[in-house]
């Protein structure tokens, strides 16, 4: 069985999951596993794996927990154990204020960012539970906080997110004696396909909000997982504590 820091991290094939595996992979005490929802067309993590062999590209869409039940049983047999899961998978590409909010749009965010994210808990537990480091990371966001409430119309990933940093919370206070280290973070404004589209409804640069790359807040989350040693914390990738 490895003796590698093992990470696992969905929704590894574009953005801010693409960089994070990128950069995990390039240190050699490392073993990354990367999911993609569909590997066929997943040509980034393809040339991943053929310049580093210690990073595997994994099939599997986290509203399917058979698939991701697949690639645990993957892990399983080659790593016996994740020291750090990284929730990354997700999906923004609702602008509407609730007045106008479609029951499909709501529906279809919770489906992939909190329940998504739940199953993919449940799928890699006992797993994470066999390892030393036991680090659960859920990326979240600003969006999703309700004491820090923004005034910006993307109510369906913000709502979506807001559910998933209160399953956070219970998943870190049911876990606690088994020794989980749970972290919801806010990756920053990051210049991805996704908040592409809605910056062309918000236009974020007029709110005096700014964009980082994909690169940066990879390595901001890195960074804070690393070092992560408390439970139950909402962090933003510069390692600011955030409100929940």
């Amino acid at each position: 069985m490895s003796q590698q820091t093992v990470y696992l991290v969905t929704g590894a094939n574009r953005g801010i999951g693409l960089q994070i595996v990128t950069q995990l992979a390039a240190n050699p005490s490392n073993t990354v596993y990367g999911t993609a929802r569909n590997l066929a067309g997943a040509a980034d993590l393809k040339a991943l794996a053929s310049k580093h062999s210690n990073f595997k590209p994994l099939e599997a869409d986290v509203v399917k927990p058979e698939t991701l039940k697949k690639a645990a049983a993957v892990v399983a047999n080659e790593s016996g154990h994740i020291d750090v899961l990284l929730a990354n998978a997700g999906v923004g590409d609702s602008v509407s204020q609730v007045k106008d909010l479609s029951k499909d749009a709501l529906s279809y965010h919770w489906e992939v960012n909190t329940w998504g994210s739940v199953s993919t808990y449940q799928a890699f537990r006992t797993l994470l539970l066999t390892s030393k480091q036991k680090k659960l990371v859920f990326v979240s966001t600003l969006l999703g906080s309700v004491n820090d409430y923004l005034p910006i119309p993307t109510t369906a990933y913000g709502a979506s997110k807001a559910s998933l940093n209160y399953l956070v919370r219970a998943i870190a206070s049911e876990s606690k004696e088994e020794g989980l280290i749970v972290l919801s973070i806010h990756p920053g404004l990051v210049a991805t396909d996704m908040s592409a589209a809605i910056d062309e409804k918000v236009n974020f640069a007029k709110l005096g909000i700014s964009t980082i790359t994909p690169k940066e807040s990879a390595e901001g989350i890195i960074a804070q997982v690393e070092k992560l040693t408390e439970t139950d914390q909402f962090l933003d990738y510069t390692g600011a504590v955030h409100q929940w």
